[in-house]
């Protein structure tokens, strides 16, 4: 399992872009082994981790608002 894993390039998180466009160029520089599809909190509040992982949880309700 470990040699799966060796020399592979990935990228976890969120990158600092409005635009997808210039974040995917960024990408195209930096080549990844590993498909990535980063999440962009600066294009909208919804790419940022909480507002993605806490759908569906009791009494939380995402409105269109931008940040409360």
């Amino acid at each position: 399992m470990s040699d799966l894993l060796n020399n592979k390039t990935f990228m976890i998180g969120s990158l600092p872009h409005k635009s997808s466009r210039e974040a995917f160029d960024i990408l195209k520089r930096f080549p990844l082994t590993i498909p990535t599809w980063p999440q962009l909190p600066k294009r909208s509040f919804k790419e940022a981790m909480i507002p993605q992982y806490t759908e569906g949880f009791p009494e939380y309700i995402l409105t269109k608002k931008k940040r409360p």
